[in-house]
């Protein structure tokens, strides 16, 4: 068996393919014995990496450069699979019955199920396909979604064919025709927005069969199209935030020209004939092809092009995506027998074939525009594979069982593991992570932080204050937000980190780890109002408000099923996933990530939340007062919606860490109009009575201070408000 120390010396790791622990596999010249989590035995294997390969190269970027980490992850995967696969597509009809009707039939006929659903949004469909569209997600599958709707959006396929605009002021701003054009899109825009909040990326297909000029957003010509188009894109995309979408353009079979609106606005371009023969439709093929660089799909087909002659002819088709009702149930080419041999194609890929499409690749990199954010690429750490935040033995068994293609085995990052960054992940990177692990220093005791003694002075009766409209003022001394990717305990999860402007990673900050509430996940914070919060942090830095810190916000949507549980539990990713993973990637207090050096710089980290984030917030305080120091509990009472509060236990805490009163700090919000209010309100009268709590917001002489808004609400509004009032609390000790 491989021990720890053995991965540390000399030997071939060249497998050709491993599918399982405790199994023996055959080798062209050696054998490999799986028995365990971290343990292999390996004789000398040949060949020359001898295993699967990443292509780092063709990931490929969104047209929209804010998009949403898992519709950036989609997308890699399209472009990574174009060229060398086809992804199997189905359009659904809903009147058959069943919502599975074509699904169903190609199940019975082949014993597999398409990858990619086609849904319509037409007749006002929204909540119907939204649904349906959730339930493909979960499943793992695509989703892909047009409508076909009159020019007032609203009707079928009858007003799409039928209607028609008065071009010219529909495509004016400030004419009645534009406003109604626009309330119009923002019905699907509200739909799309809730696959967005359900974290479903969507292939959007708007006004397809465009240049076929029968459905109205054709008649217009090709110039007023090109507007059409660009209006929805900037809408959706600028204006309703929307960073889930694919924005697929769909040409019909003549491909004419001059309708493209330009890359900037197009992710995947298609084409789509009805015909009487399983051809390769090569040359249509070729033709949608030169319109852009774009990855190249049959949007809509009658009979499946043959898999055979796709490959043979070279008509590299993304996907195709076969009408529904008569064209999969009674044609004459797509059979029974016929949709057996296309969906078991070697060159085709079905539902079950799917890998995590939406944990595929790495994140997109954003530039800062006001009014959203700019999003740069995570700083990971070479050799991270299982994205812990440190480097291992772990990482290298994992590195070897992928390179070997033992299934389920992903990778958190793939550039993590193309240590010697030609490229690929192979082989010699398992050596190069060797040599790491070789060099790696011994751990050290953790290290004393010596905290300078503050020199601040706290109002001791602060009082609920709003800022100014200087504070939503976008300014060039921006901070930077970073998608990232982690394992936790349910697998891979996210979280946002915002790195204040200058960040310099040999310095030290402090960190502020900020929950969101029902409903909402990790983007809600620095996402919600075009992206005020991260402009509020921005100006606050600047005037001096509080110094450069490190915010980061994770979700505790993937704890379970249950939110309430979810809220109360999540203490346990945060001290065991979170903390670790960040502050062995970024610049903190901490000296490395271990459980001792967090410890030690505990009055260095923060923790709030909102509503049920408040909920997890007291939750971290009953927990995990030992590794953090201060807290902003807002609008959310201890044990709300699981049970009554209790000072007691959180006084409890406090002794059970050893901890004197200037060792911990409690800064906690509302509004006399929240709903929180009633049962927050009494627990911190409660805690008022105990002699673990000082009350006041001199933090130079208490630890516990209670900010109330008169009329405040419970909304997003309030919650910068209230990050406005306590941050500049914080770190002052």
């Amino acid at each position: 068996m491989v021990s720890s120390a053995m991965l540390l010396g000399a030997f071939p790791i060249l497998p050709i393919r491993a599918d399982a622990a405790g199994e023996q596999y055959e080798f062209e010249n050696g054998t490999i014995v799986n028995s365990g989590e971290n343990d292999a035995e390996i004789s000398a294997l040949k060949g020359a990496s001898g295993g699967r390969t990443v292509d780092l190269k063709d990931g490929g970027k969104l047209s929209n450069p804010k998009a949403s980490a898992q519709t950036q992850s989609l997308y890699s995967f399209l472009c990574d699979t174009y060229g060398n696969h086809v992804i199997s597509g189905q359009q659904e009809s809903t009147w058959m019955g069943s919502e599975d009707y074509e699904f169903d039939i190609i199940r019975n006929a082949s014993g597999k199920y398409p990858a990619l659903r086609g849904l319509d949004y037409m007749g006002d469909d929204f909540s119907g396909c939204n649904r349906r569209a959730k339930k493909w997600y979960e499943k793992g599958g695509i989703v892909t979604i047009c409508w076909r709707c009159g020019s007032d959006f609203s009707g079928s396929h009858t007003e799409a064919m039928n209607t028609d605009l008065n071009w010219n002021a529909a495509l004016t701003q400030g004419t009645a025709e534009y406003n109604k054009l626009i309330a119009g899109m923002d019905k699907g825009a509200k739909a799309l927005k809730e696959l967005q909040e359900a974290g479903i990326p969507v292939v959007w297909r708007p006004f397809h069969e465009f240049d076929g000029k029968w459905f109205w957003w054709g008649k217009g010509g090709a110039e007023n199209f090109k507007k059409l188009w660009k209006i929805m894109y900037d809408r959706y995309t600028n204006y309703w935030g929307l960073d889930n979408l694919i924005w697929s353009l769909g040409y019909c079979g003549d491909v004419n020209s001059g309708w493209y609106p330009g890359d900037e606005y197009v992710d995947i371009i298609g084409s789509d004939t009805y015909v009487n023969h399983t051809e390769s439709l090569v040359q249509m093929y070729n033709k949608t092809k030169q319109v852009s660089g774009k990855p190249v799909c049959l949007h809509e087909n009658g009979p499946i092009p043959d898999p055979e002659k796709m490959k043979s002819d070279g008509a590299g088709w993304l996907w195709f995506m076969t009408w529904h009702t008569s064209f999969i149930d009674s044609n004459e080419f797509n059979t029974a027998s016929y949709l057996k041999r296309v969906y078991n194609s070697d060159y085709m890929l079905t539902l079950d074939e799917l890998p995590d499409v939406y944990h595929y690749g790495s994140s997109a990199s954003y530039e800062n525009t006001d009014p959203v954010f700019e999003i740069s690429s995570p700083v990971g750490i070479k050799g991270d594979i299982n994205g812990d935040g440190e480097v291992n033995v772990a990482d290298a068994v994992l590195l070897q069982k992928y390179i070997m293609g033992v299934r389920d085995i992903t990778i958190a990052d793939w550039k993590a593991g193309d240590i010697i960054e030609d490229q690929v992940i192979d082989s010699f990177d398992l050596i190069e992570l060797r040599k790491l692990l070789i060099s790696k220093p011994e751990k050290t005791q953790p290290e004393h932080i010596d905290t300078p003694v503050s020199s601040y002075k706290f109002d001791p009766a602060k009082k609920y204050s709003e800022y100014g409209q200087n504070y939503k003022n976008s300014i060039p001394q921006a901070g930077t937000i970073v998608k990232e990717s982690y394992n936790g305990i349910n697998g891979i999860n996210s979280l946002n980190v915002y790195l204040p402007y200058g960040y310099d990673k040999n310095k030290k900050y402090n960190i502020f780890y900020f929950m969101h509430g029902m409903g909402d996940n990790e983007n809600s914070l620095f996402y919600n109002d075009n992206g005020e919060t991260q402009r509020l942090f921005d100006n606050m830095i600047k005037n001096g408000d509080i110094e450069p810190m490190i915010i980061v916000t994770p979700t505790f949507n993937k704890v379970s099923a249950d939110t309430f549980f979810n809220a109360e539990n999540f203490y346990k990713e945060f001290r065991e996933n979170v903390v670790p993973f960040v502050e062995g990637k970024y610049s903190t207090y901490a000296a490395s990530n271990s459980a001792a050096d967090i410890k030690a710089s505990r009055m260095h980290r923060a923790y709030g939340g909102f509503s049920m984030g408040s909920v997890s917030t007291w939750a971290v305080f009953e927990n995990c007062v030992d590794i953090v120091g201060y807290f902003m509990p807002m609008s959310g009472a201890h044990h709300w919606g699981t049970g009554n509060a209790d000072a007691g236990a959180l006084a409890r805490a406090v002794d059970k860490a050893g901890l004197k009163k200037d060792e911990y700090y409690i800064m906690s919000a509302t509004g006399t109009s929240d709903f929180a209010y009633p049962v927050l309100g009494p627990q911190i009268e409660a805690m008022k009575k105990l002699p673990q709590f000082e009350y006041t917001s001199d933090f130079s002489k208490g630890n516990l201070w209670f900010i109330l808004a008169n009329d405040g609400q419970h909304s997003w509004y309030y919650v910068r408000q209230y990050l406005y009032n306590c941050l500049p609390f914080f770190f002052r000790k």
